[in-house]
């Protein structure tokens, strides 16, 4: 009998499970055919397709929960999203290994810019206003992609549009609005290797509250902003994270850009964080507990400090720019460290005659070759470091009382090779 391609499509309980074209057998076959459909193999692929109202007038949500089903009875098939606005009403669980995609997953650019148009193809999963719950919840390696998910009014303080139960997540592609937290993994599970790629979260409390990670994960080209700043607000949170790689992460007007906020008992995150920007927020950076993070091209330009260092954290940067209008815009205290090179730090506001750099004691400090402007002095020691190191620095100072070296610093502290104000 004569075999040729052809494709199957099998409707059922608000789902469509679409096989790829695959060699069958002819009409007296069809029986078969439908049975096979339902079956993963390398040359005919399966998709759960969610067959739903996409007016958003109609509750969709069992729609989806039925597609989620057909994922794990069909080998994990991907759950596509068509285009269209859909309507939920509970939280939705992501088995483990599922992937729930939407598809104009595509045609997202990878960038950090609040530019909208990009994520305006995306189908919308549409939650209630005050929703009480976590909107999606991902398992042991689930990923989401390519949606929309948005909330009537703003979601109750706590709870995430996307919440991550398990290791290996992935979250890409995404826009979130009006969420209490954007993307969360709580403190008492272990989200080692989840990564977070391409994601746009708009008038959040927290933007990204990635708690606990034992194992090397990434979050790239995420943007948060707000319309205006509110108390308490941030836009990315990490706690215990270890070898936790961050880059290209925007934030605009929250009162809190970025925090490394590891506990001093748990021995200590290590990260990297590059290409950071930090635009409106009051602070811009916040280093503390045990974090030790390495930098490189961060650019931070805050109402208030740019960047605090405290308890036992240890903070190195480069190539950086760190400017605050009020407060000093970079800030030592506790025992914590810092090494700062190669960057420039701009307090020179006439709003204020705080510092460059206020250094209130710390472990260790050394601050090489950066241009330091301020309103203030450019380094000032209202406690000396155990040890420190102020060397080959050029200064700006636009008040004419201001002092390039000043305060409490002592004999451990060598204070060498800087040039004369400018």
């Amino acid at each position: 009998m004569r075999l040729h391609a052809r494709s199957v499509a099998l409707s059922l309980f608000g789902i469509t499970i679409l096989s790829a074209c695959a060699p069958q057998r002819e009409e007296s076959n069809r029986e078969s055919v439908g049975k096979s459909a339902t079956r993963l193999t390398p040359s005919s692929p399966l998709v759960c397709q969610v067959s739903a109202d996409p007016t958003g007038v109609a509750d969709a949500t069992q729609a989806f929960v039925d597609a989620l089903d057909c994922s794990t009875k069909n080998a994990l098939a991907q759950v596509v999203v068509p285009k269209g606005t859909y309507s939920i009403s509970k939280k939705l669980t992501v088995p483990v290994g599922v992937p729930l995609v939407g598809d104009s997953a595509a045609s997202i650019a990878a960038t950090t810019a609040a530019a909208t148009a990009p994520y305006d193809t995306l189908p919308v999963l549409a939650f209630p206003g005050a929703f009480a719950d976590d909107a999606i919840v991902l398992l042991d390696r689930a990923s989401v992609s390519g949606l929309s998910i948005t909330f009537a009014s703003a979601q109750v303080a706590g709870k995430a549009a996307i919440r991550s139960e398990g290791i290996g997540s992935n979250v890409q592609k995404l826009r979130i609005t009006n969420a209490g937290i954007g993307v969360y993994t709580p403190p008492e599970v272990n989200s080692g290797r989840i990564y977070v790629n391409q994601v746009a979260i708009y008038e959040s409390t927290i933007g990204l509250l990635i708690d606990l990670g034992y194992d090397v994960s990434r979050f790239e080209n995420i943007h948060v902003e707000r319309a205006a700043v509110a108390p308490n607000t941030y836009g990315v949170i990490f706690g215990r994270n270890d070898y936790m790689l961050a880059s290209k992460i925007s934030v605009v007007r929250t009162a809190v850009g970025a925090e490394f906020r590891d506990s001093v008992g748990n021995g200590g995150t290590l990260g990297s964080l590059t290409a950071y920007t930090s635009r409106g927020c009051t602070q811009g950076l916040s280093v503390k507990g045990g974090a030790k993070i390495a930098a490189s091209t961060l650019t931070i330009d805050a109402t208030s400090n740019a960047l605090t260092v405290t308890d036992t954290a240890m903070f190195s940067a480069s190539a950086s720019r760190f400017a605050s209008i009020t407060g000093s815009a970079i800030a030592l205290t506790g025992t914590g460290s810092l090494t700062l090179s190669g960057s420039v730090i701009d307090r020179t506001d006439v709003s204020s005659g705080d510092h460059g750099i206020a250094v209130s004691g710390g472990r260790f400090l050394n601050v090489s070759g950066n241009t330091i402007g301020s309103n203030g002095h450019g380094v000032y020691f209202f406690a000396a470091p155990q040890r420190g190191v102020v060397a080959g620095n050029t200064f700006n100072l636009t008040n004419l009382s201001g002092r390039s070296v000043f305060g409490a610093f002592d004999a451990n502290t060598a204070i060498t090779g800087n040039g004369s104000n400018q």
